[in-house]
């Protein structure tokens, strides 16, 4: 294709160099004839020529393959490291119009938004939902036990006999019954899957656990304390016959 160009560019070249000589008005329209032709033949071989250098297109794999396929991701999702990182190539595209076409032409380009890519501020901590304010079982004493059973002494019936009486006469007596009951440790489970991220992020860890996870507990315990059927599978709450009295 080369080769075809230089000669029709060296006829044209020689055509131009005769006709700045004086020659008759028919060899000078013999010679335009002939410039139109290897100009018609220029054009033609440009343009085969554009259809033979266009760039092919060329397939590449996506963002999300990329990473599925890397080594770096598959030792992280087989357990054989704690952590992956990698690179992922970067292509760019062609521009319109652009008569140098970049290499390699890639469909569908991942571009820069007009806005940049500067990430947005992140409010520190998490944003919770709105929780019930816990005010029972702070009424109840509580201490720490080791065995998963507790005695402790009721009181299960109280006569009272205080009255006035005269100067010398018999002094009434009360009487107070007592019983001792045995109790036993309930356990409230409570569990919830953390993500990686928030593994190696401590004091995130930390404030989940000490908000989120400890009110759940406390929400239950409160919840039963309150209406728990008692038995050995619950704790008994206050209203639960025998936990009060009526007046």
């Amino acid at each position: 294709m080369n080769e075809e160009m230089k000669s029709v560019l060296a006829a044209l070249e020689a055509i131009e160099k005769k006709m700045s000589e004086n020659v008759s008005k028919e060899e000078v329209k013999a010679l335009e004839e002939k410039q139109e032709k290897l100009s018609k033949q220029i054009l033609d071989l440009q343009q085969k020529g554009l259809k033979l250098e266009l760039p092919q297109t060329k397939q590449v794999k996506t963002v999300g393959e990329l990473v599925v396929e890397h080594e770096a991701f598959k030792n992280y999702l087989n357990g054989n490291a704690t952590k992956c990182r990698f690179e992922i190539p970067e292509f760019k595209a062609e521009e319109s119009g652009s008569q140098t076409p970049a290499t390699p032409t890639v469909q569908n380009p991942m571009l820069t938004p007009t806005g940049g890519v500067v990430p947005a501020y992140r409010r520190p901590g998490i944003l919770g939902l709105p929780q019930r304010q816990l005010s029972i079982e702070g009424l109840f004493p509580s201490s720490p036990i080791s065995s998963n059973s507790f005695e402790y002494v009721r009181e299960t019936g109280f006569l009272n006999k205080a009255a006035v009486v005269a100067e010398g006469s018999a002094k009434p007596f009360s009487s107070i019954s007592f019983d001792v009951k045995t109790g036993k440790v309930h356990t409230v489970p409570h569990l919830a899957k953390v993500s990686k991220q928030m593994l190696e992020d401590a004091p995130a860890l930390i404030a989940y656990l000490n908000t989120r996870m400890t009110y759940g507990v406390d929400l239950v315990v409160e919840d039963l304390l309150i209406s728990g059927a008692g038995g050995d599978t619950t704790l008994p709450g206050i209203f639960t016959t025998g936990n009060y009295t009526d007046v």
